[in-house]
């Protein structure tokens, strides 16, 4: 028998009767193990002056908090991440994955060794400054808002007016919260009318209160948003979304109570590009605003559907509900008899809605079926239930009362595409809720882009019926009969509308042009002279302007107004008649500029 050499067969004795012969794992460590994981999952909000109440930094700090964060990351409620695996791939996601937890679990019953501090790895890099650099613009609020110390959490809008003196084409938005303790998070879109300024003016405090954002919308279908931790991203090439001048910010804001008064003063960064928006992207809806949960009911059920008219990409969606929502779910049925899942979210909680990006944008063909099924919990059994005891809730923008609507932002083939498929949105919701003027307004304007004047008129006639005192109905009617060469019927469309708002800027729009067309030129330029006079920076009443001018025979004046449309926003309109302006001035050199720059800038013929 050959002998071994003794040293190695004391190596092989040490080897049996180390940890892996025994069929054990060495105990994770915090310096190599449990920190890389906080690192990326707990930090953005666990640090100092991030928006959690305590930092996960050091290893004092996560031990003596040891078997609390292993309960909450067991059960999913921290990190905070909604939508459930299997069911679309988001980018930006925060769950655990079940490594993770076994790691935390191991570590925490070995008694949350520290380790080597050398392994530590270095901590992530905090953002100095604007993530994205110096931007371009910011705003910020007029004066602070103060939240209370006690209470239920606070949401309220603020209104803050973009200074912008000509059209301009923005990729990026980033906010600061100037308060991470008390601001949860944020919802912003943007207002070309009066309407959310006149909901702050009726309320005496900054801003004003509840989740009602007036006529508001997501600028080029994008969601613009923030919630701790965020990365803010430009947006791809050829989607910015164009900020025309007179554009107010609107801005929501869940705030939660944190002992003491808190002061709250937000500023949000606009970052600019010189490439004017290629595609256009767009917001579809789903909804079901006929809520009426009984107290005591704990799985109440509503849905929507569409049947898609085109192919979509969809690029982000958010579901919203407030606090008695238990479960969400978005899925797509397809043509084939296959089926896509869109979202799923099994434990809704209110405090934690967010905006989520799809990894992979989704791809869904025409005659696909969108389907939303919410679920809500009204009984004494809901933690989030705000009401003791439970009481019947119906739909309504305040966080007290609920609501169900599924967003998705989504892209279209073409503008044909995106025309059919809001049209489709509208008479779906025209369909549901008869005795909702809105849905004709939307309905009658989608329709009259598209040239369906006579369709456009009824549905906008029957929401008159509904809505006699709506402005916005009467002044959509004016332009459509005024389309269909009804001018005495448009004139008293108009009428009625600057009865009921005698400065409202888009009814002296509407009537200045419909003076043109019956050729009174005096006539259409007093109204543009009074649009100009309280929203100087619209590029259209300027165009129009000029336009009369010219054909006041005033060509000095329609120059200077035409090129002050031009600095508001270029369009091969306005240089096409900017060159009629400068060749009656004798001026055909820069006539001929302005014509080569309106065919340069003309879209392609089809």
């Amino acid at each position: 028998m050959e002998l071994r050499p003794l040293a190695a067969l004391l190596a092989a004795l040490t080897v049996a009767e180390g940890p892996a012969a025994q069929g054990k794992t060495p105990a994770p460590t915090f310096s190599e193990h449990v920190a890389p994981i906080l690192h990326r999952r707990c930090l953005p909000c666990h640090r100092s002056g991030e928006a959690a109440p305590f930092a996960l930094v050091e290893h004092a700090e996560v031990a003596k908090r040891a078997r609390q964060i292993l309960t909450v990351t067991r059960s999913r409620y921290m990190p905070p991440w909604l939508p459930s695996p299997g069911h679309g791939e988001f980018v930006g996601e925060r769950r655990l994955t079940d490594e993770e937890l076994d790691t935390l679990a191991r570590w925490v019953e070995a008694g949350t060794p520290e380790g080597d501090p050398a392994r530590l790895p270095p901590l992530p890099p905090v953002a100095e400054g604007w993530q994205l650099g110096p931007p371009d613009l910011v705003v910020t609020m007029a004066e602070p808002f103060t939240v209370p110390a006690e209470g239920l959490d606070v949401w309220r809008t603020f209104v803050l007016p973009i200074p912008a003196e000509r059209t301009r084409f923005v990729e990026a938005v980033e906010l600061r919260p100037g308060n991470k303790r008390v601001v949860h998070h944020a919802v912003m879109k943007v207002d070309r009318t009066a309407s959310s300024r006149e909901l702050d003016a009726a309320d005496a405090a900054p801003g004003f209160e509840g989740m009602d954002m007036g006529q508001s919308e997501s600028p080029g279908g994008q969601f613009l948003g923030w919630t701790p931790g965020k990365v803010p991203q430009r947006s791809p090439a050829g989607l910015a979304w164009t900020l025309e001048p007179g554009t107010d910010l609107v801005l929501q804001l869940h705030m939660v109570p944190s002992g003491k008064p808190e002061p709250v003063q937000v500023a949000v960064a606009f970052h600019f590009t010189e490439q004017p928006p290629t595609r256009k992207q767009t917001v579809l809806r789903l909804r079901q605003d006929e809520l009426d949960i009984p107290a005591g009911a704990s799985d109440y059920l509503v849905e929507d559907a569409l049947v898609l008219p085109a192919p979509i990409v969809v690029t982000m969606i958010y579901p919203h509900a407030h606090y008695l929502g238990k479960r969400l779910e978005a899925f797509a049925e397809l043509p084939d008899g296959g089926r896509t899942d869109l979202i799923l979210i099994e434990d809704w909680d209110f405090n934690w809605q967010d905006e989520y990006r799809y990894a992979t944008p989704v791809r869904l063909p025409a005659g696909a079926r969108l389907r939303m099924r919410y679920t809500f919990d009204n009984s004494a059994a809901n933690p989030r239930n705000p009401r003791v005891p439970p009481q019947p809730v119906r739909f309504g923008n305040r966080s007290l009362d609920e609501m169900a609507t599924l967003t998705l932002q989504v892209l279209t083939e073409s503008g044909a595409a995106r025309r059919a498929l809001m049209e489709a949105v509208c008479r779906q919701r025209v369909e549901q809720y008869p005795g909702a003027w809105t849905a004709r307004l939307n309905l009658g304007a989608i329709l009259a882009e598209q040239g369906q004047f006579e369709e456009a008129a009824t549905h906008l006639r029957a929401g008159l019926a509904l809505a006699p005192e709506a402005v916005d109905l009467h002044m959509n009617l004016g332009g459509v009969l005024a389309s269909l060469g009804r001018l005495d019927e448009a004139q008293r469309s108009f009428e009625e509308a600057l009865r009921l708002s005698p400065r409202n800027p888009g009814v002296h729009s509407g009537l200045a042009q419909l003076e043109g067309l019956r050729g009174r030129w005096e006539a259409a330029l007093e109204h543009y002279r009074i649009v100009l006079a309280s929203s100087p920076h619209d590029a259209q009443a300027q165009r129009g302007l000029g336009s009369v001018l010219l054909r006041l025979q005033r060509p000095a004046e329609a120059a200077a107004a035409l090129e002050r449309a031009l600095e508001l926003g270029p369009t091969p309109e306005t240089h096409a008649e900017l060159a009629r302006a400068y060749a009656a001035l004798g001026r055909e050199a820069e006539a001929a500029e302005q014509r080569e720059e309106a065919r340069r800038l003309a879209p392609p013929r089809r």
